[in-house]
């Protein structure tokens, strides 16, 4: 998995789990991942060291990877949508179809 994809991955856990984890490591690893600060610009303005922001940072990553293992949000969403896009690609050929697709695609962007 290239860097991309692992960024990606991780703002998508961090949507499903992010609740579960402490306001200081939420706000640490959006402000990383979804706002581009980087560790030296997190630990100036927190106050510590570019070291125990970036332990934090991975100690969260991992934290957010062991509750997926767990529970499996990710992958069970992962698997809906793709359900749901060859349903919609069925439905999409039956003539009068229009509102169904689009019931169906609003029903994927809601997950």
């Amino acid at each position: 998995m290239d860097d991309m994809d692992e960024r990606i991955m991780d703002s998508m856990l961090l949507d499903l789990y992010g609740s579960l984890l402490t306001d200081k490591q939420r706000e640490a690893l959006d402000m990383h991942l979804n706002e581009d600060i980087t560790i030296s610009e997190l630990a100036d303005e927190s106050y510590t060291s570019r070291q125990a922001v970036s332990d934090l940072i991975k100690r969260t990553k991992k934290l957010l990877r062991s509750y997926e293992e767990k529970m499996g949000l990710l992958k069970k969403r992962m698997v809906l949508e793709e359900r749901i896009e060859a349903v919609i690609v069925i439905v999409k050929e039956l003539p009068g179809s229009g509102d169904a697709v689009a019931c169906l695609e609003e029903a994927k962007e809601a997950l």
